[in-house]
């Protein structure tokens, strides 16, 4: 019964999502512009990457209005570039949002992409038609590591231990993050995911190979919230397991 409910209320919010698609659209007069570059390690170009630009707004409690405004494909060089006409309700303050995002199935499966969102990169706002834009990606080369967490004897009962893990990868940014680099950086899952059960527990994760991940280890130890930052160069010879205590 609890799962036909739960089918039943997908199939409304689906049905409540307009989704126009203007791909195939010329712009002849005031176009807007986006181009950038899609690299891996060492600056080397990644090719045929699908990456689609649209606009999204909330028209309801339970609606969404889309429309996928232009698409394209990196070339050999790793380059892209997207030429568009935006609306008028489209710019300025508008109830809604832009974002440029890399379609997961394009990407080779030796490269780093985040299980459990869009690699994306979010614009607020569009004051004006004929800007032009540049967003370039960064995409790392995807390598498994296994994290041990130990030692987890809770005094209490809400006490936890748990593990993320962050990666360089993705949009970069106008300013360089002190923590991050000027990338945006992309935790592995999902929150909660790597939490212990049992005093002991191998986790494996996906990292990035040849660059400093981010350990987060996120600790409640007698009732008392924190988190530790711990840096780790991911390369070929790296440990095969990296341990961490409660």
């Amino acid at each position: 019964m609890k799962k036909s409910i739960f089918s039943l209320m997908f199939l409304i919010l689906m049905s409540c999502e307009k989704v126009e698609n203007d791909t195939n659209l010329i712009c002849t007069k005031d176009c807007s512009h986006i181009e950038g570059r899609i690299v891996t390690k060492d600056n080397l170009p990644v090719k045929d990457v699908e990456i689609v630009f649209r606009f999204q707004k909330n028209t309801g409690t339970y609606s969404l209005y889309s429309r996928i405004i232009a698409q394209t494909k990196t070339d050999v060089q790793g380059n892209y570039s997207m030429d568009f006409f935006l609306k008028e309700e489209e710019l300025g303050f508008s109830s809604g949002s832009f974002d440029l995002f890399i379609k997961q199935n394009s990407i080779s499966e030796s490269l780093f992409y985040p299980s459990n969102i869009y690699l994306f990169n979010s614009i607020y706002q569009i004051e004006n038609r004929n800007v032009s834009l540049v967003h370039n990606v960064y995409l790392p080369t995807k390598k498994k590591i296994k994290i041990k967490l130990q030692g987890f004897l809770p005094s209490v009962n809400d006490d936890w231990f748990e593990i993320r893990l962050y990666v360089p990868c993705g949009f970069d940014s106008p300013e360089v993050n002190t923590f991050y680099g000027n990338f945006h950086s992309y935790e592995t899952e999902s929150i909660n995911k790597y939490r212990l059960t049992s005093e002991s527990q191998i986790f494996e994760i996906n990292a990035a190979l040849n660059e400093t991940n981010y350990v987060v280890l996120v600790r409640r130890k007698n009732g008392i919230y924190s988190e530790e930052k711990i840096p780790i160069l991911i390369d070929a010879n790296s440990n095969s397991i990296f341990t961490y205590t409660y």
